[in-house]
């Protein structure tokens, strides 16, 4: 019986000698380093309902850009036009609290008014923050010709966002 507890008391010795290593912990500039890393990529997502002409358009979005490579995708359902479009984002530009994505729409289901054929993106969003009395911003444009991030078909113009949230992580 004594072997055993002091083959017990040993083996918990070991474990906790080998739990309190200093390889286990991470100083605090091993933390400030990880959260650099982990917020040096920019990137956008979110979900946005505006109003145009009456109707409604609900988009969800998200991009990341990461070594300089952009990967993202666009859902879009433009109610009142009765058209649902997929689209594959090429082109981010993060500056602030806003963003610009393009790219092109590789899934177009409809049944409105837009003729067949490749169609191609351009999307600002604006995130105003969180919480009551912060309305977030977004405007988008499509085209048979493909959009870049420098374009702005605008003209600076925007829509409120009447539901959704925008997240903009430069």
């Amino acid at each position: 019986m004594k072997q055993f507890s002091l083959m017990s008391l040993i083996l918990i010795c070991f474990i906790l000698f080998y739990s309190c290593s200093d390889e286990n912990f991470v100083n605090p500039s091993e933390s400030s380093n990880v959260a650099l890393l982990k917020s040096s990529s920019p990137s956008v997502n979110g979900q946005a309902t505006i109003e145009i002409g009456g109707g409604i358009q609900i988009f969800e979005f998200h991009a990341r850009e990461i070594d300089g490579v952009v990967t993202g995708s666009v859902q879009v359902n433009a109610k009142y036009a009765d058209v649902i479009a997929h689209g594959i984002v090429n082109c981010m530009k993060v500056n602030g609290n806003e963003a610009i994505l393009c790219g092109s729409y590789n899934n177009v289901v409809k049944s409105g008014p837009i003729p067949p054929g490749q169609y191609y993106f351009w999307l600002r969003v604006v995130d105003n923050g969180e919480g009551k009395g912060s309305t977030d911003e977004f405007v988008d444009w499509f085209n048979s010709t493909p959009y870049s991030c420098d374009d702005d078909p605008s003209g600076g113009s925007t829509f409120t966002v009447v539901s959704g949230n925008v997240q903009v992580e430069p």
